[in-house]
């Protein structure tokens, strides 16, 4: 793949001190040159944005002709998707537009003088700014990607095509290339995307070995709080926690920051400033922990997060998945752990069934260590206590 890569986004490689491709930078690239549609299946952190960015930018021509399309299921995916793409063409003449909602759409249409070659989107704004302008034409779309495309193209509750794809892709030509990518393999995502193109190729890239460590804490739901209060003191925290609720996480922050723990607080009905302010804060590292929804779970990529902690028992496999793919990404060391009681253990271990091996620690004495390890360690301390006042009681005996 490198060999093939133009001069110019050799250069960025080498300048981002890049070692050898992904499998799935690998896999992708020569049939999305080749013009190819694929739906591709790879796990979280293997690198899945530069594998289809890349083909992307070599492909497009600096022609002021919209020519690629990149749909992403959240405001923050779509912008970090953006960022990426920006700085891979930087010493190039193409043009990258960010099309989201949370935006001033008129003044998103107004970009569009700017002719851009890309377009990074969320797919309701998208649409909107289609119905609202005619300087967004898609008639010269050559590709398009479906990013998460599990969780963006599939209604949950239907498991059929969501209608905004449906109504985007009517708009488009009949040879239109397409990328649907996704963590998780989908028979549902596998049937819509061979309704919506007939002809189009499958990749699977099979899980790595990785060394995320998977492991529970038993407590009970009144203990949870100051639990993560007690993780937040581990040297070299820096980890996301998963709710199921919202104002859960409001109650929790607020706890926290009580208790003198800096956190950054990330859902849905916050505004997109609000948004943006905390997640650069905790990629700046001014924030322990960045307390979250499933909206963060999706493609996210904020670097060396070191811990992923599951505050409510998960509901499927997939978020599970999703959720603890922030962290251990692109081969580095990752550490998951699901804060439940006895019986939310036994519902977890059934979910997850032989896909992940979870084991039982312990806090103690300011350590995350085995629970057989913390036993242990507790019987020796009592030993060696009980040593000194023996010795003690001699030397009283000796004087008297």
């Amino acid at each position: 793949m490198l060999n093939q890569l133009n001069e110019t986004l050799q250069q960025k490689w080498q300048a981002h001190g890049f070692n050898e491709p992904t499998a799935i930078q690998e896999a992708l690239f020569e049939p999305m040159t080749q013009g190819e549609s694929l739906i591709a299946h790879s796990p979280t952190g293997t690198g899945k944005t530069l594998a289809y960015l890349l083909p992307i930018i070599q492909q497009t021509e600096a022609n002021k002709q919209l020519q690629a399309i990149v749909l992403a299921p959240s405001q923050e995916l779509a912008k970090q998707i953006f960022d990426v793409a920006v700085d891979w063409t930087a010493n190039t003449d193409l043009t990258v537009q960010l099309i989201i909602g949370g935006a001033n759409v008129k003044r998103q249409i107004d970009d569009l003088k700017d002719k851009p070659e890309i377009i990074i989107a969320t797919p309701g704004r998208l649409l909107e700014v289609m119905n609202q302008s005619r300087k967004l034409k898609v008639h010269t779309v050559e590709r398009i990607v479906f990013d998460e495309a599990d969780y963006l193209v599939i209604n949950n509750e239907t498991g059929a095509l969501e209608p905004v794809i449906r109504d985007l892709t009517k708009r488009l030509m009949r040879d239109v290339n397409y990328l649907f990518i996704s963590a998780t393999q989908s028979d549902d995502l596998d049937k819509v995307a061979k309704r919506i193109k007939e002809d189009i190729s499958t990749v699977e890239v099979e899980k790595t070995e990785n060394q995320t460590t998977h492991i529970y804490l038993e407590v009970t739901n009144r203990r949870k709080d100051d639990t993560l209060r007690q993780l937040a003191h581990l040297e070299g925290m820096y980890g996301m926690i998963f709710f199921e609720q919202i104002a859960q996480i409001e109650q929790v922050a607020a706890k926290l920051l009580y208790n003198g723990i800096p956190v950054s607080v990330l859902h849905g009905d916050l505004g997109k400033l609000e948004r943006q302010n905390a997640i650069r804060a905790f990629r700046e590292g001014k924030t322990v922990y960045l307390l979250t929804t499933d909206m963060a779970s999706r493609g996210i990529d904020i670097p060396n997060v070191s811990c992923v902690i599951h505050y409510n028992r998960v509901v499927n496999l997939d978020t599970y998945t999703h959720r603890s793919g922030r962290t251990g990404r692109m081969g580095t060391v990752g550490l998951v752990i699901s804060l439940v009681n006895q019986q939310e253990f036994l519902d977890l271990n059934n979910i997850l069934g032989s896909n992940y091996t979870l084991e039982k620690f312990t806090l103690y004495e300011g350590m995350l260590m085995p629970e057989q390890m913390a036993e242990e360690a507790q019987t020796v301390n009592r030993q060696s206590s009980k040593r000194p006042r023996k010795k003690n009681q001699r030397k009283n005996r000796s004087r008297k």
